[in-house]
């Protein structure tokens, strides 16, 4: 009896393992997606700012 119980207690834990390493895949793919989001999102503002400034610039010549 004691056998089947751990053999059952082995087979859950190990359940529990893949969940949690699949949700760490998950979490990784978020993070990176949001980094590379947010790098776009930087480099908008400053395109956004510099672009006047350039035109600016540019008219004056």
């Amino acid at each position: 009896m004691g056998t089947t119980a751990n053999l059952n207690f082995t087979v859950e834990l190990n359940r529990c393992i893949s969940k949690i390493a699949s949700l760490n895949v998950s979490f990784k793919s978020l993070y990176k997606f949001l980094r590379i989001s947010s790098i776009f999102n930087f480099r908008n503002i400053l395109l956004n700012r510099l672009k006047p400034i350039y035109l600016k610039e540019v008219s004056s010549l």
